[in-house]
């Protein structure tokens, strides 16, 4: 299931109406069942793994012992990499006898990659870490264990939560405070309108730009890829929102995962506003542990780019993204020595975001070629007359991508705005929004246009 389907509405309305009505010793039952059928209705097979994962994370903490901690560690991270990493390392293999003129080819395994699946081994790892390093006691409970790794919210996309953060709100389910109802509508309301307003609404162009980039000559492709940058915003972003807005509407608190970060004033403030708790996660567990900053310079950079490196896989199995994270890892070290060099503030969010912009080219090509071959087109073969066709757009196509872009700055701000505010107009513009987004949800089903979630895949 997603926030996007038909039957999600509904579903979340029964889990709100039988949280209400059900005593505060039920309500964690209701969750965890809520949260296993919303998984569940992606697909049935793959539940399986997620208890299974779930359990042995559970069992080795309790156990209380490194070696029981390190083995969970094993299980989780090796269920990881068997679904999501042995057809790439399989394509790796295989490859390299290729390089020396040796026909072969890798063996097609057809591996299904779990919903969600780097999301909750993530929390289960950290839960292990914690424990050992003890900041969190073992959770006694498989049933309040269960619903901290699974909690149906942000289990498919994150945010990517603490034991100690998430836990303690699910055994006390006292349900919403002052403002929290209120509070988690317009958040929710932010994540439809980033996600089926703007994100679906430049996908179209940036799929066509991208599925040929030869003929789409440079000036599409790079409109395409300015799109994109937008599109995984709103759709990364209003997934967030989403995601934390239903918290609060029962009362839980999730942590931020995005905070403008296209507004960044340098590479390392951009990972501190995008993908916020995945950057804490392997900052925690990854960077410190390598020695973070404490062993020199050289080595402070030699760190970040490993982490970056491991950040890219992990956004997906292939090489381009290994390439993505490669080079915000280099970009950062670079940054890193050169700190010294005064730049005006103005010039460095644009160069920040000039950066990000190019980077995500390796995100988003099909394959490291295809990325290569963008960049060349970019910088040597412009043609600012195929900019329509590239995109596979018409004028109008083209306002509408760029009318929807320029909402995002109004989006943002719709937290802020309470619903009597403006002399009492307030409400009209957010029942317009509410319209709007309904339509765009409209408009889809009609034209059966995609809005499955981009970090799904992840």
């Amino acid at each position: 299931m997603s926030f996007t389907d038909l039957a999600f509405p509904p579903f979340l309305l029964l889990v709100l109406l039988l949280f209400r009505l059900l005593p505060g010793k039920a309500r964690p039952a209701l969750l965890l069942a809520a949260s296993w059928t919303f998984y569940a209705c992606h697909d049935l097979r793959l539940l399986g793994l997620l208890i299974g994962v779930t359990f042995v994370s559970w069992f080795c903490a309790l156990r209380g012992t490194r070696g029981w901690r390190n083995a969970g560690i094993a299980v989780c991270l090796g269920a990881l990499g068997v679904f999501k990493y042995t057809q790439f390392f399989a394509d790796c293999l295989f490859a390299l006898p290729r390089l020396f003129g040796v026909p072969s080819a890798a063996p097609q395994f057809g591996i299904i990659l779990p919903m969600g699946i780097s999301f909750y081994v993530f929390q289960a790892v950290s839960s292990l870490i914690d424990t050992g390093r003890g900041r969190v006691r073992a959770e006694r409970n498989f049933g309040y264990y269960a619903l901290y790794l699974s909690f149906f919210p942000q289990l498919v996309a994150g945010p990517i939560e603490r034991m100690q953060d998430l836990l303690p709100q699910l055994r006390d389910l006292a349900g919403p405070a002052a403002g929290d109802r209120e509070e988690g509508l317009r958040l929710i309301l932010r994540g439809y309108a980033k996600k089926l307003l703007i994100a679906d609404t430049l996908a179209p162009l940036v799929n066509a730009a991208y599925a040929d980039p030869a003929s789409a000559g440079g000036a599409a492709m790079l409109a395409a890829t300015a799109f994109f940058a937008l599109q995984i915003y709103g759709d990364f972003a209003g997934y967030s929102d989403i995601a934390i807005g239903i918290g609060r509407l029962l009362g839980i608190r999730l942590s931020e995962n995005f905070r403008r970060p296209y507004g960044a004033g340098s590479l390392r403030d951009f990972w501190r506003r995008w993908h916020i708790t995945l950057t804490r996660w392997l900052t925690d567990y990854l960077y410190i542990p390598l020695g973070g900053s404490k062993k020199g310079l050289a080595r402070q950079c030699l760190n970040t780019v490993l982490v970056f490196l491991v950040s890219g896989l992990w956004h997906g199995a292939g090489l381009s993204y290994a390439a993505w994270g490669l080079v915000h890892g280099i970009g950062l070290g670079a940054e890193r020595l050169t700190e010294r060099v005064r730049i005006p503030a103005q010039l460095r969010r644009l160069l920040t975001l000039g950066f990000v912009l190019l980077a995500w080219v390796l995100f988003r090509a099909e394959s490291l070629a295809d990325a290569l071959l963008i960049y060349r087109t970019i910088f040597t073969d412009f043609r600012p007359e195929n900019l329509l066709a590239g995109l596979g757009a018409d004028l109008p196509g083209l306002g509408c991508a760029v009318l929807c872009a320029l909402m995002l700055p109004a989006v943002e701000r719709l937290p802020v705005l309470r619903w009597k505010e403006k002399g009492g107009t307030a409400w009209l513009l957010w029942l317009l929004l509410i319209l709007a987004v309904i339509l765009a949800r409209c408009a889809a089903l009609t034209t059966g246009g995609d809005t499955a979630f981009i970090y799904f895949q992840f």
